[in-house]
């Protein structure tokens, strides 16, 4: 799968101390990431950084902790304790001590003896495909360690954390714990009594699904370390802020070891595409009125069953990118990898044959998969053009092994999507777009829409 992530952390770190984690009553401030804003071409500063607990982002675009030039927040792995070693699970740790500040716990909390954690969130844990079965249907293994959170709080929800930590058994510091789907349905009865919420809506949706496991993590004290994956997998969601994006806002997690400054590139596709964030899917939704689409096939087939058809593919797309090419020497290609980690995961073998790690520019946040909070990884390379030399992304993308590819000139005055059956442009002008549509009429759809 394109969106299982690789673990590249260490497994031995410093144990958490439960007696740190916050008692009830007691709401531990938020760790919202410093943010980078990037204006457009209306005017105002280059950038500006901000941090504050609270975050509510109103630019037009959004930079994360990662970006070039700013200061990221403090590495948690540099943090050291002088205790020995160990690991934390949901299984061997030490009980914490019962909590004793006063407070206004929860009913749900009010049975508990318990620190309430600094962050809190559930999720799957990932799978990852791993062949055909006999019947060739495809067969998918977990992936220890790595998980695909769905719903993430910092300093508050405390009655979903009461009711996962009741039936588990949690009682503060930092832990994980695998969820049956008894458990869950148990826990899900629990804060349904509580009031229920926006983290019982996500609990329902979870046990919809019987493939999958669950899994809760809670983080006593962010600044200390834990030998528990999970735990580090929620500290690193929470850091990127990725459950604070509501769908529309335009959020840029830049390539913070990046060879060149990755905001120019941010720069010119907001001042270019103001609107939408580079998703290929989206173009057309927006851009309705200057986007035109054609087919790769006659009678709109999908995919080629033949030689012959393979060079028909490839014809119709090197004509069309000839013609929007004129007068254009370099060419950008931009494709994305989703995944559930703030940072690119293990990328397929075709895909990275094409865009290797060094080209990584940026990541988006990723909504298509809701109420999974994932990644789309953005990943620019530009190559001199000529027909036939984006050849090998065409094929990748007529064979689905590429998608959400943008093919554009480096001035990103248009956008050319391929897709396996056909492409999607988008113009500078609806007269540009109606000119381009007449000279290849015969390879549009015949239905209304133009789909």
């Amino acid at each position: 799968m394109t969106d299982a992530s690789a673990s590249d952390e260490s497994t031995t770190t410093t144990d958490v101390n439960p007696a740190t984690a916050p008692a009830p009553g007691v709401e531990p401030a938020s760790l919202p990431p410093n943010t980078t804003s990037v204006e457009s071409a209306s005017g105002g500063a280059a950038s500006e950084v901000a941090s504050g607990a609270a975050m509510e982002p109103e630019p037009a675009t959004t930079v994360g902790t990662t970006a070039v030039g700013v200061a990221a927040a403090d590495d948690k792995d540099t943090n050291t304790n002088a205790d020995e070693p160990t690991t934390v699970t949901g299984t061997d740790r030490e009980a914490a001590p019962p909590a004793t500040s006063a407070g206004a716990p929860t009913d749900l909390e009010a049975a508990l003896a318990w620190h309430r954690p600094a962050i809190h969130g559930i999720g799957w844990i990932e799978q990852g495909y791993v062949g055909l079965d006999s019947d060739a249907e495809p067969v998918y293994e977990q992936i220890p360690g790595e998980v695909r959170f769905t719903r993430v709080s910092a300093g508050g929800n405390y009655p979903a954390a009461a009711a996962i930590a009741t039936v588990v058994g949690y009682w503060g510091g930092s832990a994980s714990y695998p969820l049956s789907r008894d458990d869950l349905e148990r826990a899900a009865n629990l804060l349904s009594g509580a009031g229920g919420g926006a983290d019982l809506d996500v609990w329902r949706e979870m046990l919809d699904t019987d493939d999958r496991e669950a899994i809760y993590v809670f983080v006593g004290d962010p600044n200390r370390r834990s030998g528990d994956p999970y735990v580090r997998r929620l500290l690193d969601l929470s850091d990127s802020g990725r459950q604070h994006v509501p769908y529309g806002e335009l959020r840029w997690w830049p390539a913070e070891d990046a060879t060149t400054d990755p905001y120019p590139l941010i720069r010119a596709w907001t001042e270019a595409w103001p609107a939408v964030l580079p998703l290929a899917h989206e173009l057309k939704e927006v851009f309705e009125d200057r986007w035109v689409r054609f087919h790769s096939l006659p009678e709109s087939k999908r995919y080629a069953d033949s030689p012959d058809e393979d060079e028909i593919v490839l014809r119709r797309h090197n004509v069309v990118l000839n013609e929007l090419c004129a007068g254009v020497d370099e060419i950008l290609v931009i494709a994305n990898n989703v995944s559930s980690t703030p940072y690119p995961s293990t990328a397929s073998p075709e895909f990275a044959e094409l865009l290797p790690a060094h080209a990584f520019w940026t990541s988006v946040p990723w909504h298509y998969s809701d109420p999974d909070l994932l990644f789309a990884h953005l990943y620019a390379s530009r190559r001199p053009w000529e027909p036939g030399a984006l050849d090998d992304v065409l094929d990748a993308v007529a064979e689905e092994e590429m998608f959400g590819v943008i093919i554009t000139p480096t001035d990103l005055r248009w956008l050319y999507h391929p897709y396996a059956g056909g492409a999607d442009i988008i113009l500078p002008t609806v007269a540009e777009r109606d000119a381009l549509a007449a000279a290849h009429a015969e390879w549009r759809s015949r239905h209304p829409s133009g789909l």
